[in-house]
């Protein structure tokens, strides 16, 4: 069922997937045909000596492509019977016959390997029911909707493809408020200290809240930042040597931004001022 509606056949019939499929193939057998019998009253003609002698061509393809030919021919259900698709060693055969100086085609089928009985399909054509062999004319008129010669114009949209509706993205939050620091300087500094900090642990997380309540006379300077900051070296190397069972791939780093804040003596523990950085 799945294939059937990708190729267009059975309840899925779609004209213009089967142009896509075999268009272009329907087109050119059905002009060699033409233009064989047109040659035959011009045999002086240059473009007549190539297809002069030739008596039979064949075309090597796949089950699904048959079974779209046999589908824009109208034959498909009988062809078939009850199997769902052209069976390996299938064939499908257009005879040119002279029948009193009238060309009539006829369409056999063989039903795979396991026979060599050839199946007259010709009254199952579209165009052509009920008959042995079909006019010439009357069958190069049977399928115009199922043939094309540029399947790239098949290809173009008749349409115009809809245009996607835009992404809803949900509402930005209200930016958090630091204590002691002007409401119109407050989103700068945010977007810096999101820039320069990493993620913290889920752990942490309460410590750097509970940090950033501090009291602003508690807030050091940058420049204390930087004269403490070989204290804290000196602090990280301790840590890391009470802490042998540390994970792999962590490190104790501390955090160095405007916004961090590690009093200078308020007898708080300075640990709480660092946080664990992943490689």
């Amino acid at each position: 069922q799945t294939q059937r509606f990708q190729l267009g056949l059975g309840e899925y019939h779609n004209p213009a997937v089967l142009r896509l499929t075999v268009g272009q193939l329907f087109d050119t057998v059905l002009k060699e045909i033409l233009h064989k019998w047109n040659c035959q009253s011009m045999r002086d003609d240059p473009n007549c000596q190539a297809i002069q002698p030739l008596k039979f061509k064949a075309i090597s393809t796949q089950d699904f492509v048959m079974n779209s030919l046999l589908e824009s021919l109208g034959m498909r259900r009988e062809a078939l019977g009850k199997a769902l698709a052209p069976q390996y060693n299938s064939m499908l055969l257009f005879e040119l016959w002279n029948v009193k100086g009238q060309p009539m085609i006829k369409i056999l089928y063989k039903r795979g390997s396991h026979t060599n009985k050839l199946v007259n399909l010709s009254g199952n054509t579209r165009n052509c029911h009920g008959v042995i062999a079909c006019p010439l004319e009357q069958f190069a008129g049977c399928c115009d909707d199922y043939r094309t010669s540029s399947p790239m114009e098949e290809c173009v949209l008749s349409r115009p493809f809809p245009t996607p509706e835009p992404l809803a993205f949900p509402e930005a939050e209200p930016p958090i408020e630091v204590a002691g620091l002007p409401l119109q300087q407050q989103p700068q500094l945010l977007q810096q200290f999101t820039l320069q900090q990493p993620a913290l642990p889920n752990a942490l997380q309460p410590q750097l809240l509970k940090q950033q309540q501090l009291p602003p006379q508690q807030l050091p300077t940058v420049q204390s930042l930087q004269q403490n900051l070989q204290e804290h070296l000196i602090l990280q190397q301790q840590l890391q040597r009470t802490q042998p069972m540390q994970p792999q791939g962590l490190s104790v780093q501390p955090i160095v931004s405007p916004l961090t804040r590690i009093p200078e003596s308020n007898g708080l523990d300075i640990r709480r001022y660092l946080h664990l950085r992943s490689h």
